[in-house]
């Protein structure tokens, strides 16, 4: 993968992924301890609240970068870093103090105006004494802007068509970032419930109200979304359950055909002020099959998640799964019962090592027969998302698509830069 041009979005999607990127690939333990204080420099710096103990925290992560990073230079990476970025980390803190956080703030309003006011200036021009004619532009330019904002205040209408034209591409993009968005049911109603909060942290439930795939057999459950043990573990399941332990009812059979839904939405409000709220998506969809999964992309997409674990004696209070079938129980089976369920495949118990990328370490779970190891749960024991990266060494020759992952894999860390929550949680 080449990426042509490195901005602010594509900086911040390698950052979520450079620490167990390159925890494989470098046998130097001054490169990771290097790249994890930077990276912990730059997730503290994100907190909308700080105290002085994130600002003692952020103050030895640059401390312990600036240690390290001589090995870039020994490894004949970078000659220097007399780099203005770099030098401008030495104030963070102290602006902090200051100033409160910087969320607001960031090197992207400079970079666009260098677009609008040389670059787009210097294309209009005819490349000869192009700085009087790059001026020109400008001031020309400020008094459209001007004249606008005097259209619109003595006649919104007659700014209205200026306002549609200049905003056409955002809504473009908009029109296609909607198109691309797997939450778009087959109508917008939804069903929503609060699931009992998990460390103080909020969770709202959030799924469709009529499952887009319905009727699916259990034939295609099984081969599709890749749930082989689906049938036993939910016999299990409604075993266990409070309602059949008052009063038994049938038990599914082969013949059984369940409503699947391909997300559902958590809604999260963390407890603590130092991480702001977010939308988190749990996906379950298989890749489109003619004439039987019409509807869906050409790539699967089937999440890893972390589900509370109420094992006794278990070290952490979650546990890594993927999901692999979210679905709602038949009335055939019981009358009433409004909460999805979810097939998990599941992997052993989170495990600090020592590795060097610092970050939690799970495998592959399996039984006796040599099957995953999988059960089903309800939705609301799911905490939120998570991201696994493979633990490779020399094995990562060619790219591999998401699902592929998981088959080539045994070992995988925990991805604790994911974002700000799981960055202050894991």
């Amino acid at each position: 993968m080449k990426v042509k041009q490195w901005t602010g979005k594509e900086f911040k999607m390698m950052e979520k992924v450079f620490i167990g990127a390159i925890a494989g690939g470098t046998n130097q333990q001054r490169v990771l301890d290097a790249a994890c204080a930077l990276l912990d420099f730059i997730y503290l710096s994100l907190l909308p609240v700080h105290t002085s103990d994130t600002l003692v925290r952020m103050r030895s992560a640059l401390d312990d970068f600036h240690r390290f990073k001589d090995v870039f230079i020994q490894e004949e990476v970078r000659s220097h870093f007399n780099i203005p970025k770099f030098h401008s980390l030495v104030h963070y803190v102290d602006a902090i103090a200051s100033h409160g956080p910087p969320d607001g703030f960031n090197t992207e309003s400079p970079e666009r105006l260098h677009i609008e006011v040389a670059k787009k200036g210097y294309r209009a021009s005819n490349k000869k004494g192009y700085v009087k004619q790059m001026v020109k532009y400008v001031l020309r330019q400020e008094a459209i802007v001007l004249q606008e904002m005097y259209l619109h205040w003595y006649n919104p209408e007659l700014a209205r068509d200026s306002c549609d034209n200049t905003n056409k591409e955002a809504q473009v993009e908009d029109e296609e970032e909607e198109a691309n968005d797997l939450w778009k049911a087959d109508d917008e109603e939804y069903h929503s419930f609060d699931a009992v909060p998990f460390k103080k942290d909020r969770v709202t439930i959030r799924y469709a109200k009529h499952p887009p795939l319905k009727d699916l057999t259990l034939s295609i459950i099984l081969e599709h979304f890749r749930a082989p043990r689906f049938l036993p573990c939910l016999i299990l399941f409604l075993q266990n359950s409070v309602q059949y332990q008052k009063k038994p009812f049938p038990m599914p059979s082969k013949y059984e055909s369940f409503d699947v839904y391909k997300q559902i939405v958590l809604d999260i409000t963390p407890h603590s002020a130092l991480i702001p709220g977010f939308v988190d998506r749990i996906y379950s969809t298989p890749a489109k099959v003619p004439h039987i999964l019409p509807k869906l992309g050409a790539h699967p997409f089937f999440s890893t998640v972390l589900v509370r674990d109420n094992t006794p004696g278990a070290t952490y209070p979650v546990r890594v799964g993927q999901v692999r079938v979210i679905f709602q129980l038949p009335s055939t089976i019981i009358s009433k019962y409004d909460v999805p369920l979810a097939y998990i495949e599941w992997f052993t118990e989170l495990k600090q090592t020592q590795s060097k990328a610092r970050m939690l370490e799970v495998q592959k779970a399996f039984c006796g027969d040599g099957l995953r190891d999988c059960s089903i749960v309800r939705v609301d024991q799911i905490v939120r998302s998570c991201h696994l990266i493979p633990k490779w060494r020399d094995d990562l020759s060619s790219m591999l698509e998401p699902d592929e992952v998981y088959n080539k894999f045994d070992t995988f860390y925990v991805n604790d830069f994911l974002d700000l929550h799981s960055y202050l949680s894991l």
